[in-house]
């Protein structure tokens, strides 16, 4: 659900994020969380079930948010 507010909300936010590897060799997801104009974002892209170019296609998709 997107909330459209002609001011910025006065709600403090507090996140972070955290990672479990799994069973395969290497962890291809990708997140980012980041405010900008008294709003918070967070990205997510899923990688490509240990395909190569996986990591960075999914790095690609979260730096270009």
């Amino acid at each position: 659900m997107i909330i459209a507010r002609d001011q910025p909300s006065r709600l403090a936010f507090a996140y972070g994020s955290a990672t479990r590897q799994g069973a395969r060799e290497s962890q291809q997801d990708a997140i980012s969380a980041f405010e900008r104009d008294g709003r918070v974002y967070v990205a997510l892209a899923d990688g490509v079930g240990g395909r190569p170019g996986g990591a960075e296609a999914a790095g690609v998709a979260v730096d270009a948010a």
